[in-house]
Formats: C-alpha cells, structure tokens, sequence
C-alpha cells in the first residue's frame, strides 16, 4: 500500500482520470481505488491497481489509457488498431491480469488461472483483466466509445499525469 512520502517529493504531480463504463455514464473523479507499488534504484514502479497485478513505472508516462476488459484472444489487437487508425501512438503496454484472494498466488509457467467464482472472473467464467497502456496523442471521447464498442472491453479510464 503507497503511504506518504517521509519528506517532500521533488517533483510535484497532478493526476486527473475520466472513466467511461460499458454500462453507465462515466465515474466521478472521487472514486477511489488502492495503487500499490514500490521503489527500486530510485524509479517508482506500480505493482497494483486494485485487484490487478502489473509493473510499470508511471515515469513512462504522460497519459495512461486504463481497459478493463475480459481476457481474450484479439482484445489487445482490436484496442491497438482502434489507436493506430485514430493517430494515437502506444509508447507502453502492461497487461494486468486480476489478481488471486489473499494467501493465494500466481502459478510458474502456466500463466494464471482463477477458479470460476473466485476474484477476477466475470461473466460466463471469463478472466478479467486491465490493459493499461502508455499513449501519446489525445485520446478523444469517440475513441473512448468505439474502445467500449469493442466486444468484452468494460471501461476504459483516460488518466492524464
């Protein structure tokens, strides 16, 4: 879990997110979620978002575009030709998968499994997960929409850093 900083970063950001879900209209900006994460040779890496596992250093950034989605063959395909055909590069991709109930982890070497009815699957036994993506360029609310559009893609949150 992040705590406060024992003294003053050096560098002061500001970090605005808008989400648009499958479902609903988009959240509101106090919606609050736990990021978990870690130092190493002084760069920050998150490790978590929520119940999603990951790695990525938000130093790498400038705007995130954050999918929650169902795991599947073609999803990372689909949201990539969406950006590339709207003119928006891709400087980074994490896949995180959701993670396990607490005192559980990830198998070696076979990818991660979840038993249906445990955290990480929804719907008709399908895994969840979170393409978090580094992008350059403006992502507009239509692309946000054709994104959702895009079979087995819940929401999508534009966080700029």
């Amino acid at each position: 879990m992040a705590r406060p900083p024992s003294r003053p970063a050096s560098v002061s950001r500001t970090a605005s997110a808008t989400t648009v879900a499958k479902d609903g209209p988009a959240q509101t900006p106090h919606q609050q979620h736990i990021i978990s994460g870690y130092i190493s040779d002084s760069r920050a890496f998150i490790s978590r978002l929520g119940r999603f596992s990951t790695s990525f250093s938000p130093a790498d950034a400038g705007t995130l575009l954050i999918c929650h989605n169902y795991d599947a063959p073609g999803k990372i395909g689909t949201v990539g030709s969406i950006l590339g055909r709207e003119g928006v590069n891709i400087s980074f991709m994490s896949v995180a998968p959701a993670g396990f109930e607490a005192g559980e982890g990830f198998q070696v070497g076979s990818g991660f499994s979840t038993p249906p009815g445990e955290v990480g699957v929804g719907e008709e036994g399908k895994r969840e997960a979170l393409m978090i993506l580094g992008v350059d360029g403006e992502v507009k609310g239509e692309v946000v929409k054709e994104l959702i559009g895009a079979g087995g893609v819940l929401s999508v949150s534009v966080v700029n850093l």
